[in-house]
């Protein structure tokens, strides 16, 4: 956890160096679309090799796995733990399936980034493994970072678009994309409010995560619980009738809060802030 946050700051001012130049973006997003092939095909072998040797394994010796553990074969642990087995969600190199999915989801867009950068031929290769990337992604079943590719490149779209046109000034696309967000973010809260959980039950379970999220954060606002300690604070808060017992509230904004106070919060909005700042000028800049 102390690793993390210090290296977490390190990192920051080491990937703010690389991309000071062309040569060295080109690096940098040579290096996460190499660690998300990598993933990818870690990905593939899960789903096609080591998920069904699992559930055999488990098949045929389920009843000596749960008395080992002395859970009862009718405990509510057992139908879960199927459920998950038979969801058959690639996880790759990360404890979540969601997570990796987010991962292909930011290699496959390095990998178009870096393609519109060299030439044709080598832009070309560069399209092809973020296309290979992108469909990898589905493994995960990671429904999020689904959305969250097509919402991408279809804003990929309109900036190229914008660009050529000469439409829109690039500052008025960063406040336009904010503000976009913005709405989403009280949308989502606006109908959790109004209905006490989300529209599919999947949302739901979301939605009692970020619940106790909201009581972590106002027990240590300015402190949170510490990297990596989220998972004991949430136990403490949890409702009786909350089935789950969660390491992440699966989002990463109110993650850090948790865990950072809200100081690391704002941190990483201001973050995003001047990430997107500097990606849409740099799109509508006359001179590449």
């Amino acid at each position: 956890a102390s690793a993390d946050w210090l290296t977490a700051g390190v990192m920051a001012f080491v990937l703010a160096n690389l991309c000071r130049d062309r040569l060295r973006i080109a690096l940098v997003l040579a290096v996460i679309s190499a660690s998300g092939c990598a993933a990818a095909a870690k990905c593939l072998m899960q789903v096609n090799l080591e998920y069904p040797e699992t559930r055999q394994q488990y098949e045929q010796m389920k009843e000596q796995f749960w008395a080992a553990q002395d859970v009862a074969p009718d405990d509510p642990a057992v139908d879960l733990y199927e459920r998950r087995m038979g969801a058959n969600e690639a996880t790759g190199f990360f404890p979540f399936s969601n997570v990796q999915g987010s991962g292909l989801m930011l290699a496959g867009f390095g990998a178009l980034t870096a393609a519109a950068m060299v030439g044709r031929l080598q832009g070309l290769a560069g399209v092809l493994i973020g296309v290979y990337l992108f469909g990898v992604l589905l493994t995960t079943g990671s429904r999020g970072a689904m959305v969250a590719t097509v919402v991408g490149l279809a804003a990929l779209g309109a900036l190229f678009a914008l660009r050529r046109a000469g439409g829109l000034r690039w500052r008025t696309v960063v406040a336009i994309g904010w503000v976009l967000v913005g709405a989403g973010a009280l949308g989502v809260w606006g109908v959790g409010q109004s209905q006490g959980g989300l529209i599919v039950p999947t949302l739901t379970f979301r939605w009692h995560y970020w619940e106790v999220t909201r009581d972590i954060i106002a027990e240590s606002p300015w402190t949170g619980t510490g990297a990596l300690n989220f998972e004991y604070a949430y136990l403490k808060h949890k409702p009786i009738e909350y089935p789950e017992e969660i390491k992440d509230p699966h989002n990463f904004l109110i993650s850090l809060a948790a865990q950072w106070g809200l100081l690391g919060g704002v941190g990483i909005l201001i973050a995003l802030a001047g990430g997107s700042w500097c990606a849409v000028r740099l799109a509508f800049a006359r001179n590449d």
